[in-house]
C-alpha cells in the first residue's frame, strides 16, 4: 500500500475520533472533556507512572493522545474511567 494512503487513513480515523468527542461535548457538555482526559490517563496509566520527571510525563501524554484512533474504544474507556473514579471516591468516603 502506498504511504500516502496510510496517512489518509490515519487522518480519517483521527478526524472521526475528534468528531465523536465534539459530538459528545455538544450533547453532554464539558464533563465529556474530563471523562476523555481521564480515559487517556487511565488507559496509559502504567506508562505514565514509570516517568520520573514532568517533561517525560508530558511527552508520554502527548504521544498517547496522538495514537487515539478508535473512537468507540475511547468513549467506552471514558465512561469506564469515570465509573472507576466514582467507585474509588465512594470507597474513600
Amino acid at each position: 500500500m502506498h504511504e500516502g494512503h496510510n496517512s489518509d487513513k490515519l487522518c480519517w480515523y483521527v478526524s472521526q475520533t475528534a468528531a465523536r468527542v465534539w459530538d459528545a461535548l455538544l450533547n453532554e457538555g464539558p464533563k465529556v472533556l474530563f471523562r476523555v482526559a481521564l480515559a487517556v490517563l487511565k488507559t496509559n496509566e502504567s506508562t505514565l507512572l514509570q516517568q520520573d520527571n514532568v517533561g517525560l510525563l508530558l511527552r508520554e501524554v502527548r504521544q498517547a493522545v496522538t495514537h487515539l484512533h478508535d473512537r468507540d474504544k475511547l468513549m467506552k474507556a471514558s465512561l469506564r474511567a469515570l465509573s472507576d473514579l466514582i467507585m474509588w471516591r465512594n470507597m474513600c468516603s
